[in-house]
């Protein structure tokens, strides 16, 4: 997941303005659950708060 925040942050392929996240789980049409959850484990929900922390990202929108 670092990969994802890394190239976000780096802007090395598309400048983002915005970005939002899914925080979601729900079962399949084959009975399987999905989950996007950013608490789905220790790790993910750790990684979302040290790069959600960092300064180049807004917590509240900013509308001009």
């Amino acid at each position: 997941m670092d990969i994802f925040y890394d190239t976000i942050l780096t802007k090395e392929y598309i400048p983002f303005s915005a970005i939002s996240y899914w925080h979601e789980t729900w079962e399949e049409e084959d009975d399987v659950f999905a989950t996007i959850r950013v608490d789905s484990s220790s790790e993910s929900l750790g990684m979302f708060k040290e790069y959600a922390g960092k300064s180049q990202f807004l917590s509240e929108g900013n509308f001009r």
